[in-house]
């Protein structure tokens, strides 16, 4: 076993398990944002050392991995992006990045930097009115949200016109201050010519923020359903191709997470909150070792294939 760059590092055929085929990659925990349902690692971590990104990235494409969602935090708030999508393509792995499209909308030039190292670009739109949006969308200005409703409808159509091969997937999370202005969200996208390839709704979750605001924003389970079956039959009907939803009921088994200190974390099933199976700085190959005790292959490949679909 040797050590490179800081990561613990050791040659593929002492590996005994490979990785799932996808990871969800928290670059960091700062954000532009400060949304009550977050459920991204704390805003006061900051982002990964590039160099250790990097490595990390070259690791998984050796152990299984296909596809990388590149999240945070604001993943757009690191300068070396581009370095990091960049290392992840050129090794043929299937990229994503999940933004709040505000540094996006603001700076134009970023969008022509990445795009040509991603697959998926992945936004956020949590109702059908700048208001409710901004509700759920809390910034450090007041019209933070409202400013993000714009940006969000003006990047797809941009994204369309400029990048045609960049898919794009919209997510929007359920809770109770947007729960009768999600419906309306496919009519609006219409009227925008901002259609997604995928539109997924989420329920909102007892993680992170979301946990600590989780009484002013829990819905049970029959509420989601309901919105969710007026959102598709909307959607359907405005030409969105792709509907997915994600109950917190399913959520367990479906994604290792890897935060900014290197964590390796699942969903916990039975709190539908993050459970810590090992480092992958620190100890690459004993998470290697664990992840399955934790998650369902068949669950995982299918939910990513569902949401973020190659054809």
């Amino acid at each position: 076993m040797i050590k490179e760059a800081g990561i613990e590092s050791t040659n593929d055929a002492e590996m005994e398990k490979q990785f799932p085929s996808s990871v969800d990659f928290m670059l960091l925990g700062t954000c532009n944002l400060k949304c009550n349902f977050c459920f991204g690692p704390n805003h006061e971590i900051p982002a990964m050392r590039t160099d250790l990104a990097v490595d990390v990235i070259d690791k998984l494409s050796r152990n299984g991995v296909e596809s990388i969602v590149f999240t945070g935090g604001e993943p757009t708030l690191i300068k070396d992006l581009p370095v990091i999508l960049y290392a992840a393509k050129r090794r043929n792995l299937t990229t994503v990045l999940s933004t709040n499209g505000l540094t996006l909308a603001s700076k134009e030039e970023l969008l022509d930097e990445i795009a040509p190292h991603l697959d998926w670009i992945a936004l956020p739109l949590e109702a059908d009115t700048p208001e409710v949006n901004a509700d759920m969308r809390v910034g450090f200005t007041p019209d933070a949200g409202i400013k993000h409703f714009e940006a969000v409808l003006g990047l797809i159509p941009r994204i369309r016109e400029r990048y045609p091969d960049l898919k794009i997937k919209l997510g929007t999370v359920v809770a109770q201050p947007n729960l009768d202005r999600v419906a309306g969200i496919p009519d609006l996208l219409a009227s925008r010519c901002a259609i997604p390839d995928t539109w997924k709704l989420y329920q909102v979750s007892p993680s992170e923020y979301g946990k600590l605001n989780y009484s002013n924003l829990q819905i049970s389970d029959e509420e989601f359903e309901r919105v969710y079956e007026e959102a598709r039959a909307r959607a359907i009907q405005t030409g969105i191709p792709n509907v997915q939803k994600y109950t917190n009921e399913e959520r367990p088994g479906k994604y290792l997470f890897i935060n900014p200190r290197g964590d390796a974390l699942t969903v916990h099933p039975d709190t539908s909150d993050y459970f810590l199976i090992g480092n992958v700085l620190t100890g690459f190959n004993d998470v290697a070792k664990k992840w399955k005790s934790h998650i369902n292959t068949q669950a995982l490949t299918a939910n990513f294939g569902r949401t973020y679909p190659q054809n």
